[in-house]
């Protein structure tokens, strides 16, 4: 495992085996994981959650839980919180109180983007690690409430579909289609909830399919460009290169340098 100290967070990454298992535990400080790479099955309390890659997960202190390492095994990047900056801590609801898992998303873009920074470290990396952990926690937040609160039904389906389909050719009326909504509905509810577009949210999708062949394959970039949906390689690598501050082949050797 490797693990650093920067502005008062705690950053990690842990590598398993197909069929590790890690016995109930708990960590006194919150903190949150992304799976980059593999699967697994944790347990907390009377519930159960199945993690794929760009699974974000927050543990809040004390949660008392285990995980069961599946046939890939898995690589994990986490971030303790033991305190929160001074002007953050006295702001309500700073950092979640519940457990929660989220698919992808901004909160998983950022987290790469800290996996990054963790990655190759130089003098401004406190600085910008410390911003991506607080824009992180206000997205997970936000996210989590919105999913328990108003978030309408069908916008669930929305995300679960385009999950399953951003590499395929989309439209607007495509997916209003799978919503039952009117498309201008459609458009103006899904940036209110994702502060985005729905362009933008598939565009990142596709980055999140990429992160995961760059990490678990040998394919050329060039092919993995085309089966992510990007029209060529180019358009692909300056993409990525927006949505995680590097480019696919440095993220590649980042990842292989482990």
């Amino acid at each position: 495992m490797k693990s650093c100290a920067v502005s008062g967070f705690l950053l990690s990454e842990s590598i398993y085996r197909a069929g590790d298992r890690i016995g109930l535990h708990s960590h006194s400080s919150p903190y949150l994981s992304i799976l980059l790479r593999g699967s697994y099955r944790e347990t907390y309390g009377r519930r159960t959650r199945d993690c794929g890659p760009s699974t974000v997960v927050f543990h809040p202190a004390g949660e008392v839980h285990a995980d069961h390492f599946l046939s890939s095994g898995g690589r994990i990047f986490r971030f303790e919180i033991p305190h929160l900056p001074k002007g953050i801590a006295c702001s309500a609801r700073a950092a979640p109180e519940e457990s929660f898992e989220l698919v992808g998303g901004p909160v998983a873009w950022l987290a790469t983007r800290l996996y990054a920074e963790f990655k190759r470290p130089d003098q401004h990396s406190p600085l910008i690690i410390e911003g991506l952990v607080l824009e992180i926690l206000g997205h997970s937040t936000r996210r989590n409430l919105e999913r328990h609160n108003n978030q309408p039904l069908w916008l669930r389906r929305v995300e679960e579909w385009l999950r399953e389909s951003a590499i395929e050719e989309l439209t607007l009326s495509r997916i209003a289609r799978v919503a039952d909504v009117h498309v201008v509905h459609l458009a103006r509810v899904f940036r209110r909830f994702h502060s985005c577009t729905v362009g933008e949210y598939v565009r990142q999708l596709r980055v999140e399919y990429a992160i995961r062949e760059l990490c678990s394959s040998d394919k050329s970039l060039a092919q993995i460009a085309t089966e992510a949906g990007f029209s060529d390689q180019s358009h692909f690598c300056r993409t990525f290169k927006l949505s995680t501050g590097m480019s696919p082949g440095h993220y590649r050797d980042l990842f292989e340098r482990g």
